[in-house]
């Protein structure tokens, strides 16, 4: 993706300040497709990093209970 929509070179040239070549190397019609690429890279990897944050959360709560808690406590509903 990257490479059809000639990125790299387009950023080249925006840094050197030659824009309108930049703007003439570009391919919009791949270029226009990375937003969606990273956007779900993005999304994909914040739901991952919920899961197991809920993971971690009980099984600390279960560790915590089972190594801190005296073991005649009685639990509030």
């Amino acid at each position: 993706m990257t490479y059809m929509s000639h990125l790299c070179e387009a950023i080249i040239f925006s840094l050197i300040g030659d824009f309108n070549s930049a703007k003439f190397i570009l391919n919009y019609q791949w270029f226009l497709f990375a937003p969606s690429i990273y956007g779900y890279a993005a999304y994909a990897a914040y739901a991952g990093v919920v899961e197991v944050n809920k993971y971690y959360d009980a099984e600390q709560a279960r560790y915590l209970k089972q190594e801190y808690m005296d073991k005649e406590y009685i639990m509030p509903l």
